[in-house]
């Protein structure tokens, strides 16, 4: 018998199978028709519970692994934070996110009575390494924010525009 290759499937494959299986196909049926083993079909059953919600995450229905985090509670209040800053139309650098993290860890640490969880969050670097994959988590890229228009005093623009039409009259005589 031949061995099959491994293949990887996105958790939205997953969650297909899942349908096909309440539709009441058998599992050697499914695994033949996706070229998976039928070990992995039942190991998609199992996991019922995490394939659904990971697609019920907007970034992960797309990846064929989940990428969990070591620190839920500061990934949250880093993330909330993130997301004011990007509705203020405020550019937030990597170096920026890198305090705001650590910012965030020392919070945790002086805000809870649980020295396990005091012992890890004091061991907490934010390294590059944790700011790319916390960006790569939530699907966040560095881009350039439009919009400076809400962010100039309208007065200073009026009084600037009305400075240059008078020098440009000065120099049309």
């Amino acid at each position: 018998m031949e061995r099959k290759s491994r293949t990887s499937l996105t958790f939205e494959v997953r969650a297909e199978i899942l349908t096909i299986i309440d539709k009441g196909l058998k599992q050697n049926a499914i695994a033949t028709l996706y070229n998976v083993s039928e070990s992995t079909v039942t190991n998609i059953k199992r996991d019922r519970a995490a394939i659904m919600e990971a697609m019920n995450s907007p970034t992960s229905r797309h990846w064929k692994k989940a990428r969990i985090s070591y620190y839920d509670e500061l990934e949250e209040k880093l993330l909330n934070w993130f997301r004011i800053q990007r509705h203020n139309k405020i550019e937030v650098s990597y170096a920026y996110l890198q305090e705001k993290a650590q910012e965030f860890a020392q919070q945790i640490i002086s805000s809870t009575t649980d020295e396990a969880k005091q012992l890890e969050y004091s061991y907490f670097k934010a390294s590059n390494g944790f700011i790319s994959k916390f960006c790569e988590r939530h699907d966040i890229c560095s881009r350039f924010l439009v919009g400076e228009a809400d962010s100039v005093n309208p007065v200073v623009v009026s009084n600037c525009r009305a400075k240059i039409q008078e020098k440009a009259q000065t120099y049309n005589e």
